[in-house]
Formats: structure tokens, C-alpha cells, sequence
């Protein structure tokens, strides 16, 4: 004999079941369970139920979504317990880390870890910052994946490796942002000797390396590679000889100094009030070898800018490396203006000027031979010149154009050519028709697949947009193009929407800018 069995499930239960799930880092099945669970169900409904905005209740036609009650008992558990579970979750090359930790001090433990990898290396050098990470290592919960920041809030903060958290969570894309929300719901463990602490940066080793490369005549891309830079100059040779030199001799002073009971450096709680001269001459040293890979790599990017500063001594130009430089200009610009820009590898590290620095500002900035020591200081003239043109690019006229020939997105600078004149590569050359006169003008400007030509006047027969359609140039036509734009403007033009954006910022005319 066949019974049957009825029964009823309560809203709150379909609630809190999917709930529990999130809280037991299985959204997907949160997901799942409701939208495949009750009819009628999409995945917004499903989303502001487990975020806490909606929920479920029943009238006479059976379950109904409505509003949340904020003041819910249950809900306020739930969200306080989801917000730390998911506290400062941050995301690097499609992982996700969360802070656990911080080392409140360096000593003899880790100090004899490091020694013995670096023994196990034989003759490959590390860098200062190398020999940091490994003394960190030591106290990492999984030495296999876990990070370590330095500089943030802590002396030095650990990230272990988490599965990714729910979409609607919020990330961050730098470790000092996440261990800020971290910090908000949750205190970090301490770990570490801070009594008998010692200085992670000390005992300097690259040196030597950098001595026999020198010697060899080669400059190698970074320590334990076989990537070699191309052949520097002999005063550039000369140069990074005479810092290897001064490592060397800063070692012995700071040896004699330590045996006769002095101290390399003051010190100022953990960190050295002053640098000890070794690690001041290994610094010098790799700045000058940034410098040297960050000029290699610029002529093949887009060059160099010439950025008008003004300071008491005057009007003066200071050639910047144009790809990290208008990187990080446009940072804050609209997202069709990154896209077009060209593109850069960076050379410096992330971490030289602070815990989680932009490479591409450091990149510019040693690229321009400026003192690295004076990044951050606002009233620096070449800082305040930056700034004002990076603010000038988030700002934008826009014109109406109609386009004869191309698609996709440029960004560049206004040039106005000569007739039967090249233009430097990836311009916006202003013309007044679009005439045989300026093929050339567009064939330069356009030249690997960056660029436009912008025309006072012209339709889809003239004679550049017929050559520009063989191949693959823009061309555009603005009223008034002639007064429209300026020589040395930036321009971001979009012929997908058929937008072009003057930006209100210029390099090398002085009278837009006044510092």
C-alpha cells in the first residue's frame, strides 16, 4: 500500500539554509539551492537574498520575495559573520590572499633559515629585498603560496592564499587597501621576536655578483638570469663600476666599525634611522641599472615626452619616458583612454618608494634621471608639473566627427603637418583637407596601428580616405578641426562611437600650465 506524504518547508528555513552555505564557503550551492529549489527564482532575487537585502516570506499564492528586515536578529549574525570570514580579501593574477599575520620582528630563527637557502644557491646572488622575503619565509603558515607586504601599517604583513570568495564580494587590488578592511573586523596574529629583533635589510650579498658582471662588461637583467641588457656604453660601464666599488669599500668600513664595537647604522626601534653605507651604495647601484633597462625599453614604447616645468630658475623641459608616464597620467582618465595608450613593461619593482607602489610612476620617474628619494615630495616642480597634467587628462571637450576610414580607439598628440611632411608615429595630424598632400602625414601617424589623421574637410571618396582604407588608417573629419585643437594637445578618439575627447592638458606649450 502506497502513502503519501505531505509536508510544508517554512520561508525563514529556505532562508537561512542558503545562508548557512555562504558562511560555509559554498555560495555556488547557495546559488544552486534557490534559484533550482523555487520556482521563479533568478539569480538577482537569489544574489539580494544572500546579501542580505531581501528574503522570502509567503502569502496565499504559497512564497513571495519582499524586503529584508535590517533589524533582523539572524541577519545581523549573518552579515557580521560573512563580513569577517570575507574581510580584505585581495586579488593578484587571478588569486585570492587575505592578511593573518604580522612579524613584529626579525631574528636569529629566521635569520639561520635564510642562511641556509642561500648556502643551498651556491653562487646566485640575491637582491636586499630577495633576502627579506626569505627571512619572512620562515614564519609564512604555507611558505609555498603565501605573501608578505612590507612597509603597510605593519612591519611586515602575511597574506595567505583563500578560495574566492562570492562575486558580489568586494576585492581589493592593493595589499595596504585589504589589510585596512581587514583590520576593521579583525585583529592580526603576532608573530615574531620583536626583543632580540634585527634589521631584515642588513648583510648585503648582490655586490659581488655585480662585481664580476662588471668585470665580464655585461649587465644582467636581474640577479640568477641570463637575460643580459644591451650593451651599455662605456661611460655607462664606468659608472656602475665606480658604485660596485663603493659597495665593497662601505662593507669593510661597516665590518671594522662593528669589531671595533660600533654600529652600521643608528638605529630607530627596528629600521635604521640612517642607511648603513652598504646598503646605501647597493641601492644606488640597482637605481642605476633601473635607469638602464628603463632606456633601453622607452625608444621601443613611444619614446620620450618633453614635461614643461616651471620653478624659480624658470621655464625648463624634462624628457620623460612617454609609455610609464602616460600610465600612470591616465590612471584616473576615462577606460577608452588607458586602452589606447602604449603599451609598457615594467622595469622597477612594485614596493621601491612604498608598500604597494605604482611600477609605472617609478618607471618615469628614475627613466626621467630624477633622485628617487624626491617621488613624494609634492612640492618638488616635477611633481607638481605631473600632477597638474594628470589631472588635465581626466578632463575632456568633446567634438562630433564623421569618420571616412578606420575603427577602434587612439590616443595621442595633436600635431599640424606641413604638406609632403612625416609626422612622429602614433600622432593626431590636424589637416585641413584630406588631400595627397598629407599621405605621407597619415602613413607616418598611423604607422603600426596607432594614430589618426583628423580633417577640417573631406568625404569617403577623398584621397585619404581611399589610400587609408587599403591600409588600415584612420581618418576623420571635425568642423573647424584647424581651430578645434592645439599643437602638443592629447586626444582620445573613439571611431566605434564616433567621440573624440580633447583633453585639457598639454607637455611642452607653456601657456596652459601655471604652476
Amino acid at each position: 500500500m502506497t502513502k503519501e506524504l505531505f509536508f510544508s518547508v517554512e520561508p525563514g528555513f529556505v532562508v537561512e539554509h542558503a545562508r548557512d552555505l555562504v558562511l560555509s564557503d559554498d555560495w555556488r550551492g547557495a546559488l544552486s539551492f534557490l534559484m533550482e529549489g523555487l520556482e521563479g527564482m533568478t539569480l538577482d532575487m537569489a544574489v539580494a537574498i544572500l546579501k542580505g537585502e531581501r528574503s522570502i516570506s509567503t502569502d496565499e499564492d504559497g512564497m513571495c520575495d519582499g524586503p529584508q528586515d535590517p533589524n533582523d536578529t539572524r541577519l545581523k549574525r549573518y552579515l557580521g559573520t560573512a563580513a569577517w570570514q570575507t574581510a580584505g580579501i585581495y586579488r593578484s593574477r587571478g588569486e585570492f590572499y587575505q592578511p593573518y599575520a604580522y612579524i613584529a620582528g626579525f631574528g636569529r630563527a629566521d635569520k639561520a633559515y635564510a642562511r641556509e637557502h642561500l648556502e643551498r644557491m651556491g653562487n646566485e646572488c640575491v637582491t636586499l629585498d630577495e633576502y627579506r622575503v626569505l627571512r619572512a619565509k620562515y614564519h609564512m603558515y604555507s611558505r609555498e603560496s603565501d605573501l608578505v607586504f612590507f612597509n603597510l601599517q605593519e612591519t611586515a604583513a602575511l597574506f595567505k592564499r583563500v578560495q574566492g570568495p562570492a562575486f558580489w564580494v568586494p576585492t581589493f587590488n592593493e595589499p595596504k587597501e585589504a589589510l585596512a578592511a581587514y583590520r576593521e573586523h579583525r585583529d592580526l596574529s603576532r608573530i615574531g621576536d620583536s626583543e632580540e629583533a634585527e634589521n631584515a635589510y642588513f648583510e648585503p650579498k648582490c655586490w659581488e655578483f655585480y662585481e664580476d658582471a662588471i668585470r665580464d662588461g655585461v649587465v644582467y637583467g636581474s640577479r640568477g638570469s641570463d637575460e643580459l641588457l644591451d650593451q651599455p656604453t662605456q661611460a655607462i660601464l664606468d659608472r656602475l663600476t665606480e658604485l660596485a666599488d663603493s659597495i665593497g669599500q662601505a662593507k669593510v668600513q661597516e665590518e671594522a666599525e662593528v669589531e671595533s664595537g660600533g654600529s652600521p647604522g643608528k638605529k630607530r626601534g627596528m629600521f635604521f634611522q640612517t642607511r648603513p653605507p652598504a646598503k646605501a651604495a647597493e641601492e644606488d647601484y640597482e637605481l642605476e641599472v633601473l635607469r638602464l633597462r628603463i632606456g633601453q625599453q622607452a625608444p621601443k614604447f613611444g619614446g620620450y615626452l618633453d614635461l614643461l616645468v616651471r620653478d624659480e630658475a624658470g621655464d625648463r623641459l624634462v624628457k620623460v619616458p612617454a609609455a610609464p608616464f602616460l600610465n600612470w597620467a591616465s590612471r584616473h582618465a576615462t577606460m577608452d583612454t588607458h586602452e589606447a595608450l602604449p603599451k609598457w613593461r615594467p622595469v622597477s619593482p612594485t614596493g621601491m618608494k612604498m608598500g604597494g607602489d605604482n611600477p609605472m610612476h617609478t618607471d618615469w620617474w628614475l627613466g626621467a634621471g630624477l633622485p628617487l628619494r624626491a617621488a613624494y615630495d609634492m612640492d618638488h616642480p616635477v611633481n607638481r608639473a605631473a600632477w597638474r597634467f594628470a589631472t588635465g587628462l581626466g578632463r575632456a571637450e568633446g567634438h562630433d566627427c564623421v569618420r571616412l576610414a578606420g575603427d577602434g580607439t587612439v590616443f595621442g598628440q595633436v600635431v599640424f603637418p606641413k604638406p609632403n611632411e612625416a609626422v612622429p608615429e602614433g600622432s593626431i595630424a590636424v589637416v585641413p583637407y584630406a588631400g595627397v598632400d598629407y599621405e605621407l602625414a597619415m602613413l607616418s601617424a598611423c604607422k603600426g596601428g596607432r594614430g589618426a589623421v583628423v580633417s577640417a574637410v573631406g568625404g569617403k571618396l577623398a584621397h585619404l580616405a581611399t589610400v587609408a582604407r587599403e591600409t588600415s588608417c584612420r581618418v576623420l573629419v571635425v568642423d573647424d578641426a584647424m581651430e578645434a585643437f592645439q599643437e602638443g594637445q592629447f586626444v582620445t578618439i573613439n571611431l566605434d562611437l564616433l567621440t573624440v575627447k580633447c583633453h585639457e592638458t598639454y607637455l611642452s606649450t607653456p601657456d596652459p600650465l601655471d604652476l
